[in-house]
């Protein structure tokens, strides 16, 4: 396979993926959208580009959700623990 096939290739699996990802958080708020995405392996700046945010956002969202969960007493559940069949918890 030369280059130009392979770039072509990766460039439409890359479009699937956020297709899939954009799919997969419809009808959830954006900060559901990022938790979930997150737990099921997506990184800060993939989310970015399905949700149309900043990286820097997505990451900001991520921290804050984090501490919220470190401040509750006798929580101990981990993010990905936190998305139960398809659906994020309230976090707030």
């Amino acid at each position: 396979m030369e280059q130009k096939q392979f770039d072509i290739l990766v460039s439409k699996l890359d479009k699937m993926i956020r297709l899939l990802g954009a799919n997969a958080v419809q009808g959830k708020n954006v900060e559901q959208s990022i938790l979930y995405l997150n737990s099921i392996g997506f990184q800060s700046s993939e989310i970015a580009l399905i949700l149309g945010r900043s990286a820097n956002q997505v990451s900001v969202t991520l921290s804050q959700f984090k501490k919220k969960k470190a401040a509750k007493s006798g929580e101990t559940r981990t993010l990905e623990e936190t998305v139960d069949n398809g659906k994020v918890e309230n976090v707030e």
